[in-house]
């Protein structure tokens, strides 16, 4: 059975600051240093089948914060040209807890780029909210692990709060063999993306002077819930002046649907078959409108997004598309005002203890495989199509780029957004 498969791994490294005391050898022997070796949190329980955890003053808080962050990192993103693909979700994880242990401005900077008003614990509401997100954990996998230096004290509270809030692992690496230590953190990552996202960590970016690396890691994976009957060959406008052949799916089936004058696009909801997550495609009404569309989108709330949309008839054709990329994120993140964290002035004293560090750098992989589902429910498709052949038949044909999202439809969470500019060519 074919599925659709969304994979992506987010790495904080974070290193001794120039104002630092040299870390050596020696320091392992201090009374200032804790081994913790592997410690595993005490993941939520899944919640019985149809069922929802209550949306708490917390989760929606979280919600609005995330979404606010994952507009304003998309602008940053798709000011260039291609294909886009990024986890707004998992970085925000990441940087949330980062949040719980900076001080000062660097704390300031942090929260207000991620969406928080000053003065917000972060970490009080955020449990609550990754409880709601992982309902159903035999679809969406969040994995949080933090990887101190061998030997290195990392601040008890900052500790207990990534275990018991961020659902954080901790497990020591020695930074002083830099192959074995991105192997270990690799191997992690790679298990837990069921073995798509590979080489995160270059071993070349580690060095003595590293104190900890976070990684988060997320996995989706889901079949449709109204698979795609029928693939072909067909056209794509990459702009006006140019279009690829690539491999498309439909189907005519009933979905939710909009036109919206605002953005001048159509607007499709697509769900999974397991209850909870969606896709949401943004689709220009012209091929080069793709620009004005995603400024507009900017300044819009997934709530907004789904606002007014309509079960109706609605012939789909969509592009089977793959994409892969790594993002250094540092420069994007700089650009929305998280500075501090970056330089000698990172105030981070409540994550480790004795040294100035700094974080050198925010790397983001992530993986897509969209395509038609198995065979065995092909008929039912059709069934329904045919059932009702006589309503008046919208069109949405994503044959020029478009913009799309993955959200969790309980909180409107955006777990994944990107666009596709340039899907493969059939050769």
């Amino acid at each position: 059975m074919k599925t659709f498969v969304l994979l992506l791994g987010v790495a904080l490294p974070l290193v001794l600051g120039q104002q630092g005391q040299q870390y050596s050898q020696e320091d392992q022997g201090s009374p200032h240093t804790q081994n913790f070796g592997q410690q595993q949190p005490s993941r939520p329980p899944p919640s019985p089948q149809g069922s929802h955890p209550q949306r708490t003053q917390g989760t929606e808080l979280v919600s609005r914060a995330s979404n606010l962050f994952a507009n304003e990192l998309y602008k940053q993103l798709s000011q260039g040209s291609g294909n886009v693909l990024v986890c707004p979700l998992s970085l925000h994880v990441a940087l949330a807890l980062v949040q719980t242990g900076a001080g000062s401005t660097t704390k300031s900077q942090l929260t207000q780029a991620l969406g928080f008003s000053d003065g917000i614990d972060v970490k009080k509401y955020y449990k609550s909210t990754l409880d709601a997100i992982l309902n159903d954990q035999t679809v969406l996998k969040v994995a949080t692990k933090m990887f101190p230096a061998k030997g290195y004290q990392l601040n008890e509270q900052f500790q207990t709060n990534a275990r018991d809030n961020f659902y954080a692992g901790i497990e020591n690496v020695d930074y002083n063999v830099p192959v074995e230590a991105a192997k270990t953190i690799n191997d992690y990552v790679e298990k837990k993306t069921n073995h798509k996202i590979t080489n995160l960590i270059s071993p070349d970016s580690l060095t003595s002077l590293t104190r900890l690396i976070i990684i988060n890691a997320v996995h989706f994976q889901s079949n449709w819930k109204k698979p795609f009957p029928t693939s072909f060959d067909e056209d794509f406008f990459v702009n006006s002046q140019e279009k690829v052949r690539t491999r498309m799916m439909g189907q005519t089936d009933y979905f939710m649907f909009k036109e919206d004058p605002a953005l001048n696009a159509k607007v499709l909801q697509m769900d999974y078959d397991k209850a909870g997550f969606s896709m949401l495609i943004v689709l220009p009404n012209n091929a080069n409108e793709l620009s004005n569309v995603e400024a507009a989108l900017s300044k819009m709330t997934v709530a907004n997004l789904t606002n007014g949309l309509q079960e109706h008839k609605v012939e789909v054709i969509i592009p089977k598309f793959r994409l892969e990329q790594t993002l250094d994120l540092k420069d994007t993140l700089m650009k929305m005002k998280i500075v501090d964290m970056f330089s000698s002035k990172a105030d981070l004293k409540g994550i480790v203890k004795g040294d100035n560090v700094y974080v050198s750098s925010v790397v983001q992989k992530t993986f897509i495989d969209v395509h038609e589902n198995g065979t065995e429910a092909a008929a039912a498709t059709g069934v329904i199509a045919v059932t009702y052949s006589f309503v008046q038949t919208e069109q949405f044909r994503e044959d020029h780029p478009f913009v799309f999202y993955i959200i969790s439809n309980e909180n409107k969470v955006i777990l994944f957004n990107g666009r596709l500019q340039q899907p493969e060519t059939k050769k």
